[in-house]
């Protein structure tokens, strides 16, 4: 069957992302847009309905919030993935590395299956290019890319949000994607904005603009001007950072290494395609979590949980790895 934008002559917006091209029928008012010539590394086409006639086996799912599910499925010859959302319809991905074809329902929020996209569904176009993805934030300081980790409201993108305010470079939030390297890993970058709640959008931010509200989620979006047109190069990944938020009296900002085995354990549970691959997925995962934990390390961040104590952390990490600071 050809492609819906085929048929309809559906017009095709180009957008930097993931240091790459991406050539879509959505349109991404979050992304910036790509006027060079050089060709798509990715492509997101609109479809009448999924492919017929392949044998589909569930691998796992993940929920996306209340009420609402995805569910990851594996074609018979393992060259094709499919992703089902409740609400934002089929992602078929394969066999052509980077191409995506988007099956939506009748009436679909574009604001939410742009998130889809950016998040998981990209989540499983590196898994099939052999490339991790955390879920995290992810800055450039000093030259170095530091990754941070943890469940939602510990502080990810607070704490991202905080460095660039500090002279640092936003490269992630929510998927960290990781270039592979045999000497040292490279953090990809995303786009230039994040998510906060409004609590910390009042301590964090001040040269971003908020773009919209995050109805979803009561969240404020906020984007920094790139001032040169485009997204930052790669970075070589120096710092991996589990955040630990601790009662506030008392404490102070400390790090402390994990050992390799509860490092990789660590990475593991933070890979944004581990829900969706299932039991199975440990035994794809953790081959790349160890090799991850290994060349990088993996540390515990004890942060006090105030804002008023933002600049304390910052600190710590711009001594560890800003000029003249720790960059092993």
């Amino acid at each position: 069957m050809a492609d819906t934008a085929d048929l309809r002559g559906a017009k095709t917006f180009r957008y930097e992302v993931f240091g790459g091209v991406l050539s879509s029928t959505l349109v991404f008012p979050e992304l910036v847009e790509y006027s060079g010539d050089a060709p798509a590394d990715f492509q997101l086409v609109e479809v009448d309905r999924p492919t017929d006639g392949d044998a589909w086996k569930l691998c796992g799912t993940s929920p996306v919030e209340e009420g609402v599910e995805c569910r990851l499925l594996r074609s018979a010859d393992g060259l094709r993935y499919r992703l089902e959302f409740d609400d934002t319809g089929t992602f078929e991905i394969g066999p052509e590395q980077g191409r995506v074809r988007w099956a939506p329902p009748e009436s679909v929020d574009r604001v939410r299956a742009r998130k889809d996209v950016l998040g998981r569904v990209f989540a499983v176009v590196f898994h099939q290019l052999g490339v991790p993805t955390l879920h995290g934030s992810a800055v450039e300081l000093g030259g170095s890319g530091l990754c941070f980790l943890a469940p939602k409201l510990h502080g990810k993108s607070t704490t991202a949000a905080a460095l660039v305010d500090a002279g640092g470079t936003l490269l992630a939030d929510d998927l960290v994607v990781v270039e592979p390297d045999e000497v040292r890993p490279t953090l990809r970058p995303t786009l230039p904005t994040l998510h906060l709640w409004p609590d910390s959008a009042a301590h964090v931010g001040r040269e971003a603009q908020a773009v919209d509200p995050d109805d979803a989620q009561t969240k404020v979006q906020m984007r920094w001007d790139t001032g040169s047109g485009g997204e930052p190069l790669a970075v070589p990944l120096r710092g991996i950072y589990l955040l630990v938020p601790v009662e506030a009296d008392g404490a102070s900002v400390r790090r402390s290494q994990l050992p390799p085995g509860a490092a990789a354990m660590a990475l593991l549970g933070q890979m944004k395609v581990a829900d969706l691959l299932g039991p199975m997925g440990v035994f794809e995962l953790l081959p790349i979590a160890s090799r991850l934990a290994e060349s990088v390390g993996v540390h515990r961040l004890e942060v006090p949980r105030d804002l008023a104590r933002l600049p304390e952390v910052v600190e710590a990490l711009s001594a560890w790895h800003g000029p003249g600071g720790f960059a092993s």
